[in-house]
């Protein structure tokens, strides 16, 4: 399974001048998602997979599930995709994904400060979390922006 360190190419140096927004997602609901971790992928979330999937089907690069949990989704969303990274910022959801047995390297990481290089990701996903990246989604996005290649394809 890869994981962040073998996925060194699309990264963006340690020493980085850009400096991190505030964290979109409060203390507490961190350590609600930490404690969700071990059932979250029992509970129904109407996503369609199949649908974002094709959607993106043309776009090459890697892909990045942004707050995407216990990767419950990454998998099947960017199937052609290599590498396939998750990010989140809950330590439980990226302890579930790890342990899953899914080829995706899972990062703790901050939508507002991704860890990864300029134009670096064919698409991004973000499934069922957007409305929890509320009060920095325009920032957000502009990040998202930055890692997405010119080419590269967005879906919520």
């Amino acid at each position: 399974m890869p994981n962040a360190k073998s996925w060194r190419t699309p990264w963006r140096a340690p020493s980085s001048p850009r400096t991190p927004s505030p964290a979109p997602t409060s203390g507490e609901a961190l350590a609600r998602f930490d404690r969700l971790a071990r059932i979250y992928d029992l509970l129904p979330i109407p996503t369609q997979p199949d649908t974002v999937r094709q959607t993106l089907a043309n776009l090459d690069g890697p892909g990045l599930d942004l707050g995407g949990g216990t990767g419950r989704f990454t998998g099947s969303l960017h199937a052609e995709r290599s590498p396939r990274v998750l990010a989140d910022r809950s330590r439980g959801m990226l302890a579930r994904a790890r342990r899953a047995e899914r080829s995706v390297a899972p990062i703790l990481a901050d939508g507002v400060d991704l860890p990864l290089a300029d134009a670096s990701v064919g698409a991004v996903t973000v499934t069922e979390a957007f409305h929890h990246f509320a009060p920095d989604q325009e920032a957000i996005v502009a990040e998202i922006a930055r890692v997405l290649r010119p080419e590269g394809g967005f879906a919520v």
